[in-house]
């Protein structure tokens, strides 16, 4: 599954200026919105759903996590 059949996906940054941690390491954020009308508890399990699928997909020394 690709990011693009969940929603609109810009190749973007809103600001350059900002840089994520997570546990003293260097970090990136994926924020994910629902859009008004779905159903939150819906989309929250989609995403579980797909992120094993997302976590094979990385090089072996990434790790993807849950904020």
């Amino acid at each position: 599954m690709r990011l693009g059949e969940l929603g609109r996906v810009f190749d973007s940054v809103q600001n350059d200026k900002v840089a994520a941690w997570y546990n003293g390491t260097r970090g990136v954020v994926l924020a994910v919105q629902r859009q008004p009308g779905t159903n939150t508890i819906e989309v929250v399990n989609a995403i579980r759903q797909i992120l094993p699928s997302f976590q094979a997909q990385l090089p072996p020394s990434f790790k993807l996590s849950i904020l």
